[in-house]
């Protein structure tokens, strides 16, 4: 496959460029009207137009309108099979992923899809919804995109996220949590608030621990004494889903820990290189390294992690 590019662009910039493929896709090739074509929600607030490239030369093109709907997807017949389609929704996905979490919008991600690119969608976590209909003479399928461990590991495969503020950091940690099933392990120094604080995530660790008798949370810290006397969500949480959520607390002074981690159902990982830099990456197919940290975990939580008792000063 040839190297793409792919570029977030304003309309009134790139509207010869954009209007030009799906003239090329839609009109000439799939006989769409120009009148249901040109449908005037390009050029309007909230829509995000995407660009992709290949050696130079722009060949694909799609939107995302405010609805968080997906569409007017099209590349060009001679840059067809080259997963240029595949490389452009998923970095579209990951957009508005992000988007949702700045924003707290979480209205779902959906396209009309026509009926021969179902399977296709398929694989990047989409599912048909209702009945099949007619848009422009064509059939379509409306298909949503749903939160899971297998959709997020198809649209992100085993690449590895680097993160970099903690904007990053929370959405990652509220996605995983969201996907999760059976175990959370987090190793930090003080739940941050800037990564820990925010309640969207406080909410998705709360909605897992209560997802079954058998889903648990195990907190291991690191740096108590520089817990601050701001509010920790997390903390008021274990307090409340004692059954399912416990704090720890490293006691052993001989023990140098210079990173942190997030662990999720033994294969999604939120790895810090630095907290205090917040530096670091997301995997979501991490099996391997989930493997190695969990040992890590397992010992000092056994070995070295203590209940602290002015631990529930904190949350009063």
């Amino acid at each position: 496959m040839s190297e793409e590019q792919i570029q977030l662009v304003q309309w009134q910039e790139q509207e010869a460029t954009l209007s030009g493929i799906r003239f090329k896709v839609f009109v000439e090739e799939q006989n769409v009207s120009e009148h249901e074509e040109w449908d005037g929600l390009d050029n309007i607030d909230g829509t995000v137009q995407f660009m992709i490239s290949a050696e130079g030369e722009a060949v694909g093109c799609a939107r995302l309108l405010q609805t968080g709907q997906i569409g007017r997807m099209a590349i060009l017949k001679q840059h067809r099979n080259k997963k240029l389609g595949a490389a452009l929704l998923r970095q579209m996905m990951e957009f508005a992923l992000e988007q949702q979490f700045i924003d707290g919008d979480y209205s779902p991600l959906w396209l009309n899809a026509q009926i021969q690119a179902l399977p296709f969608y398929q694989k990047m976590g989409f599912c048909p919804e209702g009945e099949e209909f007619l848009d422009a003479g064509i059939a379509h399928k409306k298909m949503v995109f749903v939160h899971s461990g297998e959709a997020l590991q198809n649209l992100y495969k085993d690449k590895v996220i680097r993160l970099s503020n903690p904007g990053h950091f929370s959405q990652h940690l509220f996605q995983m949590a969201q996907i999760s099933n059976r175990k959370l392990d987090i190793l930090c120094e003080n739940l941050d608030g800037a990564i820990w604080g925010k309640l969207k995530l406080a909410d998705a660790i709360s909605a897992f621990a209560r997802k079954s008798r058998y889903s648990r949370v195990r907190i291991l810290l690191s740096d108590i004494e520089n817990l601050n006397s701001e509010r920790k969500p997390l903390i008021e949480l274990c307090k409340r889903l004692h059954s399912h959520m416990e704090i720890r607390v490293l006691k052993n002074d001989d023990i140098n820990l210079n990173h942190s981690y997030c662990l999720a159902d033994s294969r999604h990982l939120v790895f810090f290189n630095s907290e205090k830099d917040y530096q670091g990456f997301a995997n979501y197919s991490a099996a391997a390294e989930c493997h190695h940290f969990e040992e890590e975990f397992d010992r000092l939580w056994e070995h070295h992690g203590e209940h602290d008792e002015n631990m529930k000063v904190l949350v009063i």
